[in-house]
């Protein structure tokens, strides 16, 4: 552990990702019958470094070293280059307590319009309430993590982010630099489905898909799948995809987990009404022995695995059977 981490209990989890795109890769956790993102290992208790870290030897994107008064200081900070509309961000702030603090700091985290205004804001205690400020010791040099999530807006723009800092002195307002958020346009017409389905799972409304399975799919080929998606309100989750072919046990063969579009458009960044098409491509394993298997989709919180459910109680829709041919 870096000599800056905040002291605190930490849980330690085991991530897949893919190498050359860098996605996460969920598992299927068999037990619970769901897809997860990371596997729990262990948890363990970090406490303060025996002596205060150099402010120094910090790796940070950008420094700043502003003063904020009752012997607080930020260091600098490191923030995403472009993010996703409605994309789940970390934004780390190093600080250093030339003095040792009276009392406990808030923050407001606020990206802004090209006018000026709030667009969204986060607030919250600095160092999440486990390290308060009044614990920080003189000298101190710790990191700190802000999650928050970028402007919604399909458009994208490019938001400037403010950080004010509460204490009972008053509010000390930084600058932190500009959040870049890539746009796409947003469609409300409904194109040409080949199979209509209009099943809803919470806000979203699975219109239906496409697909070409009438000659069956070969083990170790890739089988296209194209969602259609309706917004029927907003939501601030950003669920994720889960694609399965599945045997009479209710056992995934082979599956495909990712956010809408590849991440482009995600839960929380859609608009009410708004119609999004959704190219997944199932990777059928080799192993996958010849037969006929399910086809099932649904929506899924990341960080819980907790399935959205259909007006019927069930947590994914069956799309079709597909015949596997031998490879």
């Amino acid at each position: 552990m870096p000599g800056s981490a905040l002291p605190g209990r930490y849980r330690v989890s085991l991530t897949i990702y893919d190498s050359e795109s860098l996605r996460q890769l969920a598992y299927f956790d068999e037990q619970e019958n769901t897809p997860r993102l990371g596997l729990a290992i262990m948890e363990l208790d970090v406490t303060s470094a025996p002596s205060p870290t150099s402010p120094d030897s910090l790796e940070m994107a950008h420094k700043l070293n502003r003063d904020l008064g009752g012997g607080l200081w930020l260091l600098g900070y490191d923030l995403p280059e472009q993010a996703l509309p409605g994309e789940n961000l970390s934004l780390s702030l190093y600080w250093q307590a030339k003095g040792k603090p009276s009392e406990d700091l808030t923050f407001v985290l606020s990206p802004l319009g090209s006018g000026g205004q709030v667009v969204s804001s986060r607030e919250g205690s600095l160092a999440n309430a486990v390290f308060p400020t009044s614990k920080w010791g003189t000298g101190s040099v710790l990191q700190d993590f802000l999650d928050f999530s970028s402007p919604a807006d399909p458009a994208g723009g490019d938001y400037p982010l403010r950080l004010d800092v509460r204490s009972s002195r008053g509010i000390v307002s930084v600058p932190l630099g500009t959040l870049k958020v890539r746009g796409r346009a947003p469609r409300y017409d409904i194109p040409k489905i080949q199979h209509r389905l209009d099943v809803p799972l919470g806000n979203a409304l699975l219109l239906g898909y496409d697909t070409d399975s009438t000659q069956g799919a070969k083990a170790g080929g890739t089988l296209p799948v194209t969602l259609y998606w309706k917004a029927n309100g907003a939501t601030d989750m950003s669920y994720k995809v889960f694609l399965h072919l599945t045997n009479a046990e209710n056992r995934p063969l082979s599956q495909q987990d990712d956010f809408p579009m590849g991440g482009l458009a995600p839960t929380s960044a859609w608009r009410p009404g708004e119609v999004i098409t959704d190219l997944h491509k199932l990777i059928i394993k080799s192993d996958v022995p010849a037969g006929e298997y399910r086809l099932l989709v649904g929506l899924y919180e990341p960080e819980t695995g907790l399935r959205l459910k259909t007006p019927q109680g069930e947590d994914s829709v069956l799309l079709e059977k597909v015949t596997v041919r031998p490879p």
